[in-house]
């Protein structure tokens, strides 16, 4: 008996499905150039393009960048939805939940054009130079204006300043 006949194409188909899916497991969607998920699921339905499993990676892709989108979207992330959204529907150009988000985007970039700019701010004056520090001599002794740090007691500190100026 012969040993069964291993087509060449099958153990290749093989390894891109098991590198596509280890690229996929590690979020390398679409980069980087040289091991991404996308490029190996490419490679099968290059040499098969009714494969299956392929066919059903390039849909994960897609919807991971659709979740991805969706949660740079919540976050007020614009450009950052944007570039997720434009990577997934390279991927998927027919993919429903992404063309719903690019039509979500571009409805929030139609409302922000149309919305009067905001009014710049008014000038306001500068708040006022603090009170020049005036200086009191007195028999040697010097006293601000500004007072010196007290006791947080108006009294006793009144009684100290008076010693000091009259004692």
């Amino acid at each position: 008996d012969d040993p069964p006949v291993v087509d060449e194409n099958d153990e290749r188909v093989a390894d891109w499905m098991r590198a596509a899916d280890r690229a996929l497991a590690a979020n390398r969607l679409t980069t980087p150039a040289d091991d991404n998920a996308y490029d190996h699921y490419r490679q099968v339905l290059d040499l098969d393009p009714d494969h299956a499993e392929a066919h059903a990676g390039l849909k994960r892709i897609a919807d991971r960048y659709a979740a991805i989108a969706r949660r740079a979207l919540a976050a007020n992330k614009l450009s950052s939805a944007r570039l997720y959204t434009s990577r997934g529907l390279k991927v998927r150009s027919d993919h429903v939940g992404l063309r719903k988000l690019r039509e979500e985007l571009a409805a929030g970039d139609r409302l922000a054009a149309a919305r009067p700019a905001p009014e710049p701010p008014t000038a306001t004056a500068p708040p006022p130079a603090p009170a020049p520090k005036t200086v009191i001599e007195f028999d040697g002794t010097s006293v601000s204006s500004r007072g010196q740090p007290g006791s947080g007691n108006i009294i006793k500190d009144f009684k100290s300043a008076w010693r000091s100026v009259f004692n």
